[in-house]
């Protein structure tokens, strides 16, 4: 039916995409017309989500920023879904050979988008300067979720003296003098796309957020890549940013590291197997920025 109403097409073959993160119904969907990504959710908030990953895909379209194209949006019941033509290529994890180039693609896609201001703070950003979460909402959400109970130290992912500085870290966010900037959220090689004319598309926008920049996408960069130093290095050439530049940006980073990482491993604590397989990452992770 989806496909029906958007392309007035008949599907041909359907299959599912996998390894598309735990939550995500993803399929690739062939027509007479070609090859299309349709995503389909009944989340309470997957239409809102949807509707501002075709925002922000319109936006840094603008600015040569390339990306899906025919991005569509809607809701046929309670089912919200979004649909865009695949792009002929490889994700970047499946580049065998150098990905330097890509790095250094990614930086300077990033130095463009960051230009865009995001009226309120987190996920819940708006184009729209009369909405949007304000720092206040976000930093009460997440401070009650984190911290609500001692789970994470009772099932030995962080000792308790950790836990505790790291809310005093995290609440001093409130003391920052932040613009909001809209920052994809997830800046990763597994959301981009190498096209088969060698140009580099940059997808999934459904992690964007209002927020710090370039500290929050270098924070997801660290927690997604932690050992790809040359990665990090080429994504900062791309930026603009010298080394001195990141090291006076490490000091926030660290607490937004630990703000991103105590926040997964609380979600991958919850009854879900799959979820439950990230917490040896998670741990370890926090093991080495709590060394620090």
């Amino acid at each position: 039916e989806i496909i029906a109403r958007e392309t007035g097409e008949r599907i041909t073959h359907l299959a599912p995409v996998k390894g598309d993160g735990l939550v995500n119904c993803v399929y690739e969907v062939l027509i007479p017309k070609g090859a299309y990504i349709l995503r389909a959710n009944t989340g309470e908030d997957d239409y809102g989500i949807y509707l501002k990953e075709q925002w922000c895909v319109e936006q840094t379209a603008r600015l040569g920023i390339p990306g899906p194209e025919s991005f569509r949006v809607g809701k046929i019941g309670a089912v919200a879904y979004s649909l865009y033509r695949k792009i002929p290529g490889m994700v970047a994890t499946q580049v065998t050979s150098t990905r330097d180039p890509i790095w250094r693609k990614i930086g300077e896609y990033a130095r463009k988008y960051h230009q865009i201001e995001a009226y309120g703070f987190g996920s819940g950003f708006s184009a729209d300067p009369a909405k949007g979460a304000t720092i206040a909402n976000w930093l009460d959400y997440y401070l009650d979720y984190i911290f609500d109970n001692d789970r994470l130290v009772e099932e030995g992912i962080v000792r308790r003296e950790d836990l505790i500085r790291s809310r005093k870290a995290i609440e001093e966010i409130s003391q920052w003098n932040i613009t909001p900037r809209l920052c994809h959220g997830n800046p990763v090689l597994k959301n981009v796309i190498v096209r088969e004319d060698g140009e580099v598309a940059l997808i999934d926008w459904g992690t964007a957020c209002g927020h710090l920049a370039p500290q929050i996408d270098l924070t997801e960069i660290l927690v997604e890549h932690p050992d790809d130093h040359r990665g990090l290095a080429l994504f900062l050439e791309g930026y603009g940013l010298s080394q001195t530049d990141f090291q006076a940006m490490k000091e926030q980073i660290w607490v937004l590291q630990a703000w991103r990482l105590l926040s997964v491993a609380k979600w991958a604590l919850q009854d879900n197997p799959l979820a439950r397989k990230e917490m040896v990452k998670y741990k370890c992770l926090l093991d080495r920025l709590f060394s620090l």
